[in-house]
C-alpha cells in the first residue's frame, strides 16, 4: 500500500522532519513501513494547453498533426495518443522541457512537418507508468496555467506492509493515516468537507431493497443527474496517478479518490440502465460479465447487486459491463455499501479478482463510512462540477448503526500497570482524544467510547485501549524489563537438529539452494507428469480450483520449480525439507521428507555425472545423519511414481528398510523440460532416518604412511542387479583395506553388449609402514581369486 506524503500534508501539518524519520515514527507507533521512495515530477516548462486542431499525419496511420494554444502562443506538434480530440485541454511540454527519461524536447521536423514540444502522457512527466494517453483536463484549468500550480515537483511515497493493516481497515485510506500522524505529532487534523445528506430528505426515494442483511449490513445510495462523463479536475487526476490509479472520468475518479482517502469503496452505475436495485446472493450458477469484459463464473452464495433479478455487479469486488459509466451517461446511481468481509474474500479469491475494493472490504470496513463516503463524494462533486444535481433522498438501509456506541471501561490504574510505568497526569486521556476516542470519568474508572471508524476486531477489550495509549506514547519510552519466570532445562529436538545439519551440508558443501513449495499439488503440472496421486488428501476449501490435493511426494513440486527457474538460468540444484500427507483409512499421516533435484545442460554435466553427483549427495546425507551406509537396490517399477525408471534409478536401503530413491527421471518426465537438459532426483524419508539406529562416531588417527589406491572394473551381466555385486564385495575382507569407493559404470557394444562394467577404488594402507610392491601384488592376487570364486571377472584394458 502506497501513501503520498504530499497528500497526507493536505490533512495534517507534519513538522519539518525527513520522510525517513516520519516513516520510523509510523513504524514504531502504527504500522510497518517497508520503504520510502522519492519521486520527482517533470513540471518545469509544462503548461495547460487547448487543442485547436487535429489532422492526419502524412504516411502514418496513428500520428496526427496538432495545433495547441498555450494562451501566450500557438504551437504545432505531432501526437499519437488515441484519446486526442479538438477542444480538449491537456498538458503541453514546451520546447526545452525535460521529460522523465531525461530527454530535452526540441523543435524537430517529422515527415516534413514541424513538431514543437510535446503533448505529454503521465509517464513522460513522472506521474506513474501510464504512457498510452494524454491528459484530458476539466474546465477548471486555463490555457497557460503552469503544471506547478497543480503538482509539486517532488513527492515521497510511503510503502506500508499490507499485513500490518489487517485489523486497521481505517488505515487503507490517506485520511486514516493522517489521523495517526496528527496523534503522533500532537497536531490538529483538518476536518473533511462533507455534505449533509439530510437536506435531500424531501426528494423522491430510490427503489432499493437489501434482501440479505447478514452479508450486507448497510447499504447507502443516492441518485445524481446532469453529470456527464467529463474529466476530473487536474488536481484529482494527479493525486490518483501518484498512487498508481488511472484517471477515467469525473464520476469514477471521485469514487476512487474517496476510496483512497477514506478507505470506503464506492461504485457509480449508469442510472439509465438500473431500475430496481436488490442486494442478494446468487441462487443459480451463471456467467457474469464484469467491467473488464470477462465472463466470470458465479456460483450460488456469491453476493451480487441485482437489477430486479438480473446481476449488475459482484458485490464488493467489481461492477458489470452493462451498467458502467459511458460517454452517453448523464444520470448516476451512486452506491456506498458495507459487506461481510469473509463473503467478499471468498468470492474475490475464487475468481482471482483482487481489486482495490475487494481488498478493503475483505478487511472489514466499519459501517459508519458507508454514509460518510456518500457525503464526501457529494462535497467533492459540488466543487468539481457544480451543475450536477442530487435528485433523490439518501437510501440508508441501517442508519441506526451510527447511534450504537461501543464503550469500554478502564479500571483505575490499569493503563500504568499494563504499560509498566506511570504516565504523566492526563497524558493517556490526551492521547485517546487525539485518536478520536471519547473519554469520561466514572468514579475511579474511565469510560472510553470507541470512534465509529475503528474496527471492532481491532478495539474490543480494555487491553486494546491500553495498547493505543502505549504506541502513541512511544514503546521506546517504556523501559524494557524481563519478566520473572521459573527457568527450566531445555531439551533438544533431534529432528530439528538433523534438519539443520542437512541444510548446512547441502547448501555449503554441495552448493544447493533450499526452497519451500506449497503443501499442495498443481493439478495441471501433475497432468503433464502423468501422475495421479494415490491415498492423497483432497482439500474441501482449496485456494484455487487447480490446487485440490495435498502433496503425497515432494518431487513433483520441485520439478515444477526447476522448470520455472530454467527461464532464467541453465543450472539449477535445489532441495526441500517438508512434509508429505497421506490418507490411511480414517487417519491422516504427515511424514517429513527430503528431496532434491539437480539440473544442468548435458554439455556441462553429462547424465552419468549428474546421477553420480545425486548418489554421492544421498551418501553424504546418510553420513551426516549418522546412520550406516546405504545398500543400493534395483528400483522396482511403480506406475504411481512416474518420475523414476527401473534402468536409471536405484532404491536406497539402510539395514532391511527402503528409505527412498535416487535416479534420472523417465523420458516422459524429461520431455517436460527443454531439450539438452539433464536431471537427477532423490527423495528420502526423514522419519525413517530418525528411527534408524545411529552409528557411533569414533575418532580415527590420520594415516601416518602413504595410501595406495587400486581400481578394479568388474564385469556383471546386465540382468544381475548392482546390489548383488555390493553384497559379494562386502564379503571380501583384507587387513590392508582402508575403504572401498564406487567410481563409475560403463556400458558398451560387441563383447560388452550383455554386461556392465562397475569400477571400484580400493584404498590400501598399512599402519606400521609403507606398503611394498610385493604386498600390493599379494592383495591383487587374493582379490582376483575371490572374484573368480564368485563367477566374476575384471574388464581387460
Amino acid at each position: 500500500m502506497y501513501y503520498s506524503l504530499n497528500w497526507l500534508r493536505e490533512y495534517v501539518s507534519i513538522p519539518e522532519q525527513s520522510p525517513r524519520e516520519i516513516a520510523l515514527r509510523l513504524t514504531m507507533a502504527t504500522c510497518e513501513v517497508e520503504g520510502v521512495e522519492q519521486v520527482r515530477r517533470c513540471v518545469e516548462n509544462v503548461v495547460v494547453a487547448r487543442i485547436l486542431r487535429s489532422g492526419p499525419m502524412p504516411d502514418s496511420d496513428h500520428l496526427r498533426i496538432v495545433e495547441v494554444d498555450t494562451g501566450a502562443k500557438i504551437f504545432q506538434t505531432v501526437c499519437g495518443a488515441p484519446n486526442i480530440r479538438e477542444g480538449m485541454l491537456s498538458l503541453f511540454a514546451l520546447p526545452g522541457a525535460k521529460t522523465a527519461n531525461g530527454t530535452v524536447l526540441q523543435t524537430t521536423i517529422m515527415a516534413g512537418e514541424k513538431s514543437e514540444g510535446m503533448l505529454v502522457s503521465p509517464a513522460e512527466i513522472g506521474l506513474g507508468g501510464y504512457d498510452d494517453f494524454i491528459f484530458d483536463l476539466g474546465e477548471d484549468a486555463r490555457p497557460g496555467d503552469p503544471l506547478e500550480k497543480y503538482c509539486a515537483p517532488l513527492d515521497w511515497l510511503i510503502e506500508v506492509d499490507n499485513k500490518s493493516l489487517t485489523h486497521r481497515p481505517d488505515l487503507w485510506g490517506h485520511y486514516g493515516l493522517a489521523r495517526e500522524l496528527a496523534a503522533i505529532y500532537s497536531v490538529p487534523l483538518k476536518p473533511l468537507d462533507l455534505v449533509d445528506t439530510a437536506r435531500f430528505s424531501g426528494l423522491p426515494a430510490l427503489d432499493v431493497k437489501v434482501l440479505d442483511t447478514q452479508r450486507c449490513p448497510r447499504y447507502c445510495a443516492i441518485g445524481i443527474e446532469n453529470l456527464p462523463p467529463v474529466p476530473a479536475p487536474l488536481s484529482i487526476q494527479i493525486v490518483l496517478l501518484q498512487i498508481g490509479m488511472r484517471p477515467i472520468n469525473l464520476a469514477v475518479d471521485l469514487t476512487n479518490f474517496v476510496m483512497a482517502e477514506l478507505a470506503q469503496p464506492l461504485h457509480a452505475f449508469d442510472w439509465d440502465t438500473v431500475k430496481n436495485v436488490r442486494i442478494d446472493t446468487m441462487k443459480e450458477a451463471g456467467a457474469f460479465i464484469t467491467l473488464d469484459n470477462v465472463a466470470r463464473p458465479m456460483i450460488p452464495g456469491d453476493l451480487m447487486i441485482l437489477d430486479g433479478t438480473k446481476p449488475i455487479a459482484i458485490a464488493g469486488v467489481m461492477g458489470g459491463a452493462e451498467t458502467e459509466i459511458t460517454a452517453q451517461t448523464r444520470r448516476v446511481f451512486l452506491e456506498s455499501a458495507n459487506f461481510d468481509p469473509s463473503t467478499i474474500r471468498r468470492t474475490s479469491l475464487r475468481l482471482g479478482l483482487r481489486t482495490d475494493a475487494a481488498q478493503r472490504f475483505g478487511r472489514g470496513q466499519p459501517h459508519h463510512n458507508t454514509q460518510v463516503g456518500v457525503q464526501r463524494f457529494l462535497a467533492l462533486l459540488r466543487t468539481a462540477f457544480p451543475k450536477a444535481e442530487v435528485v433523490s433522498c439518501l437510501f440508508d438501509s441501517a442508519p441506526e448503526l451510527d447511534s450504537k456506541d461501543r464503550t469500554i471501561r478502564l479500571k483505575s490504574g490499569s493503563v500504568d500497570r499494563l504499560i509498566g510505568r506511570p504516565l504523566p497526569p492526563g497524558r493517556a486521556e490526551e492521547i485517546l482524544r487525539s485518536l478520536g476516542f471519547g473519554v469520561e470519568k466514572s468514579g475511579e474508572d474511565v469510560l472510553v467510547t470507541v470512534p465509529l471508524y475503528r474496527s471492532e476486531r481491532d478495539i474490543s477489550i480494555p487491553a486494546d485501549i491500553v495498547e493505543e495509549v502505549a504506541r502513541i506514547f512511544g514503546f521506546d519510552n517504556i523501559e524494557p524489563a524481563m519478566p520473572m519466570i521459573q527457568m527450566e532445562k531445555g531439551t533438544f529436538n533431534e529432528k530439528r537438529r538433523m534438519e539443520r545439519r542437512l541444510c548446512i551440508m547441502l547448501s555449503q558443501t554441495f552448493g544447493m539452494s533450499e526452497i519451500y513449495t506449497y503443501g499442495w499439488f498443481d493439478n495441471d503440472w501433475l497432468a503433464e507428469l502423468g501422475y495421479t496421486p494415490t491415498h492423497g488428501l483432497t482439500l474441501k476449501n482449496p485456494c484455487t480450483d487447480n490446487n485440490t490435493c495435498m502433496r503425497t511426494h515432494l518431487l513433483p513440486n520441485l520439478l515444477r520449480a526447476v522448470r520455472q527457474n530454467l527461464r532464467h538460468t541453465d543450472h539449477v540444484d535445489i532441495f526441500e525439507i517438508g512434509k508429505k500427507y497421506i490418507a490411511q483409512g480414517d487417519s491422516r499421516i504427515e511424514t517429513p521428507m527430503l528431496a532434491g533435484v539437480l539440473c544442468a545442460r548435458k554439455s556441462v554435466r553429462p547424465a552419468q555425472a549428474c546421477f553420480n553427483r545425486a548418489k554421492g549427495i544421498v551418501e553424504a546425507i546418510l553420513e551426516t545423519a549418522r546412520v550406516e551406509p546405504p545398500r543400493w537396490k534395483a528400483f522396482q517399477s511403480d506406475e504411481s511414481i512416474p518420475w523414476f525408471d527401473e534402468p536409471t534409478s536405484l532404491s536406497i536401503q539402510v539395514g532391511d528398510r527402503i528409505i527412498g530413491s535416487v535416479g534420472i527421471p523417465s523420458a516422459d518426465v524429461l520431455s517436460c523440460f527443454p531439450r539438452g537438459m539433464v536431471l537427477a532426483c532423490f527423495e528420502i524419508d526423514l522419519q525413517a532416518i530418525l528411527d534408524l539406529p545411529k552409528v557411533e562416531t569414533v575418532f580415527q588417527e590420520p594415516p601416518r604412511f602413504p595410501i595406495s589406491e587400486k581400481d578394479y572394473s568388474i564385469l556383471l551381466p546386465k540382468e544381475r542387479p548392482f546390489g548383488e555385486l555390493e553384497d559379494i564385495l562386502n564379503r571380501f575382507s583384507h587387513p590392508m583395506i582402508l575403504r572401498r569407493d564406487y567410481v563409475c559404470a560403463y556400458e558398451g557394444t560387441g563383447e560388452m553388449a550383455d554386461v556392465r562394467s562397475y569400477t571400484f577404488r580400493f584404498s590400501l594402507y598399512k599402519p606400521d609402514g609403507t606398503l611394498t610392491g610385493e604386498e600390493i601384488a599379494a592383495f591383487n592376487d587374493r582379490f582376483l581369486a575371490f572374484l573368480s570364486e564368485n563367477d566374476l571377472r575384471i574388464r581387460e584394458a
